[in-house]
């Protein structure tokens, strides 16, 4: 009964991902950017109310104002923001990445578990989700093939680190946050992205006056973001006792755990290939 009750899991979640991806292709390819826009509001929308069930915001009034502040956020740097601005408010994004991983060390290497402070967890919510919109709305401005681009790490590093990890994992990744991720499934995670990634710009350039080292530089570091993303939202939801952020997605859980990866990942792709400091 348990196997029958974890391969159900299984196609669930293999079911729902692959009509996610079809949906997302077909959107990021057939829409304008203001309806493609529209929709990815309302996955910020959904990922920010979610966030402050992991902040353990408890009154309705604090979510709706979380909620308001990243959309507010969003808005405000995509329609009135410069290029300086706008490149400023990305960099601002990044850093807030690299201060969740060295948390997540923190926890991982010392066992220092941040102090649940709500307020504090919803600016840092609502900011990076309102940044990481703009980041992908201007990227499907400039060209879906970019967004498609970014697609493609992500995923193929999500798929291939959770294969890989499936089947050789051995060697535990951060034991205290994340227990089933793996050393070995990170490097597969690693292969898959470069290997999605190559065969994607191979058949649909996108990646501008970047040459092969530095396209391999521009996936690593988008996939690496991609997992520092994954791991902190681990260490939100165990610190508040949450196995998943919501129940939205058969067999996924909530939107969050599904654009966790994204959030942290698309700020530093913009970064690498629209500013293009690699060139």
């Amino acid at each position: 009964m348990a196997s029958l009750s974890v391969s159900s899991s299984l196609y669930r979640r293999l079911f729902t991902g692959v009509l996610l991806g079809v949906a997302v292709v077909a959107t990021t390819l057939a829409l304008p950017t203001p309806y493609m826009g529209a929709i990815m509001a309302l996955f910020l929308v959904i990922g920010a109310w979610e966030w402050t069930f992991l902040a353990a915001v408890e009154r309705r009034v604090t979510r709706l104002v979380t909620l308001i502040g990243s959309v507010t956020i969003a808005a405000a740097v995509s329609i009135w923001a410069s290029p300086v601005v706008l490149t400023s408010v990305v960099v601002l994004a990044a850093l807030a990445w690299v201060v969740a991983l060295v948390t997540v060390f923190r926890f991982q290497f010392l066992n220092r578990l941040p102090a649940v402070v709500p307020v504090r967890e919803c600016l840092f919510g609502g900011f990076v989700l309102g940044v990481c919109w703009v980041a992908l709305v201007d990227l499907h401005a400039r060209d879906p093939r970019y967004l498609l681009l970014l697609f493609c790490i992500v995923w193929g590093a999500d798929v291939s680190a959770w294969f890989i990890g499936q089947r050789v994992g051995r060697h535990k990744l951060a034991r205290r946050v994340s227990p089933g991720k793996s050393w070995e499934g990170l490097a597969g995670g690693f292969a898959g992205a470069m290997l999605c990634a190559l065969v994607f710009n191979a058949r649909f350039p996108t990646a501008d006056g970047l040459g092969p080292l530095a396209l391999a530089v521009l996936v690593l570091v988008t996939a690496a973001f991609a997992v520092v993303g994954d791991l902190f939202e681990s260490l939100l939801k165990r610190r508040v006792g949450r196995k998943d952020s919501g129940t939205l997605l058969p067999g996924h859980g909530g939107v969050l755990d599904r654009i966790d990866a994204m959030i942290a990942a698309a700020v530093v792709f913009w970064l690498l290939l629209i500013r293009n400091p690699l060139s």
